[in-house]
């Protein structure tokens, strides 16, 4: 779970992303290290919605779910797809090189 301190910033930046959500009430369920990744994605979708009101995206479920970002929204559009898929891939890159560190590079080839 991504710390309260980290939370409560995703929660400022994505205001209307996250709507009215305070920590405590709405959890991340994701791991601190992809904090930054998430951010990112906060602040481009919040954006998106400050250009186009009538299109307002907002988040519904952001976690991690056997190694992947699951983040899904209750209305999306194809930059908005983008987005995510683009947050996805940096979340499976960072998984590798994390597994690359923990495993070394013998024991990762090995399993692929």
């Amino acid at each position: 779970m991504i710390k309260n301190e980290l939370q409560q910033k995703l929660f400022e930046t994505g205001t209307i992303l996250y709507g009215a959500r305070s920590v405590g009430a709405w959890k991340f369920e994701c791991p601190d290290c992809i904090f930054d990744i998430l951010l990112r994605l906060t602040e481009n979708i919040e954006s998106y919605n400050q250009k186009f009101p009538r299109r307002r995206i907002r988040a519904l479920i952001v976690k991690m779910e056997e190694g992947k970002l699951v983040f899904q929204t209750q209305r999306t559009s194809p930059h908005i797809e983008r987005l995510i898929a683009s947050a996805r891939h940096e979340v499976k890159l960072l998984r590798a090189e994390q597994r690359l560190i923990l495993l070394g590079p013998e024991r990762c080839l090995a399993n692929k």
